[in-house]
């Protein structure tokens, strides 16, 4: 019965060619497409997942009318302090400011842009950061 089902399927695709052809295709960028957009959200969903409280840490948006999405990640140092005293959930909160927005810094004798910003000590705390020089005690 199969087989029955198979011939007359092939005779169809066959009498009908350019039918056949744009299901095909039509098919394959359907695929091709949720393959890609699958890979872009487990990229975007894994986004800093290598710190050891990834789970735990959120990022704060405020509204800007001087960015182009119009949102800003950037905060002030009254707002941490609120926050941590706010909700006592908060271990650790982080300012950061921009700043020196058109800096470059040296890296073996080539000159690179850098966008710096400005955080504080609980940077440290909250990031998995390898010191290569120095030490954490300021």
């Amino acid at each position: 019965m199969i087989k029955h089902y198979l011939k007359i399927a092939f005779r169809n695709m066959w009498k009908f060619k350019s039918q056949t052809l744009i299901s095909v295709l039509g098919l394959a960028v359907g695929f091709t497409c949720f393959a890609l957009a699958t890979l872009w959200i487990v990229y975007e969903m894994s986004y800093d997942n290598f710190h050891k409280n990834a789970k735990q840490m959120y990022v704060v948006y405020k509204p800007s009318s001087f960015s182009l999405s119009g949102m800003s990640r950037s905060t002030n140092y009254p707002l941490a302090a609120l926050l941590k005293e706010t909700f006592p959930e908060i271990a650790d909160a982080i300012p950061l400011t921009p700043s020196h927005p058109g800096a470059k810094v040296t890296v073996e004798s080539a000159e690179v842009p850098a966008h710096i910003i400005n955080a504080d000590s609980s940077f440290l705390r909250m990031f998995d950061v390898k010191i290569l020089r120095g030490s954490r005690d300021f």
